[in-house]
């Protein structure tokens, strides 16, 4: 048994989920893609909107960065809580040790821009930044291309 509860809705894939610790530094930020980059695909998104997912993560790296943050200590620890529905890709982003992400820096402009909607919020007293990108799937689609008919 797999656990996955759409095996009995024929054409519906539930909710995956997967949490991934890195380094907050170049390697780390190519692992946190490449996690990204298939979870994107397995719900469904564009190439274009993977390409967006991929440059979110490494914008949300780059908001834990020293320079981006008032007192922080090199050797940040990124968690990514990476969720994916048919048509939908969230992605909820904090660092150890924990510590605000300034709203003001570029790389949440950048973070805004890319994705559906964006918040900094708490996830269990710690803070976080959530990405969603893309609508969850309704159903089968029911659009047709002109002259297919």
């Amino acid at each position: 048994m797999s656990g996955d509860a759409s095996e009995s809705i024929p054409g519906q894939r539930a909710a995956a989920a997967v949490t991934l610790r890195v380094r907050a530094e170049p390697a780390g930020v190519r692992l946190a893609r490449t996690a990204v980059t298939c979870e994107a695909a397995a719900a469904g998104l564009s190439v274009d909107r993977i390409g967006d997912a991929q440059q979110i993560v490494a914008e949300l790296a780059a908001l834990w960065q020293p320079s981006q943050t008032a007192g922080s200590a090199a050797g940040s620890t990124l968690q990514l809580d990476i969720t994916s529905l048919p048509g939908q890709l969230r992605i909820t982003a904090s660092a150890t040790p924990a510590r605000r992400p300034s709203d003001s820096a570029f790389a949440w402009t950048l973070i805004e821009e890319l994705c559906d909607r964006a918040m900094l919020r708490d996830v269990a007293g710690q803070p976080a930044v959530e990405a969603v990108i893309g609508h969850p799937a309704t159903g089968p689609s029911t659009s047709t291309v002109p002259g297919s008919a």
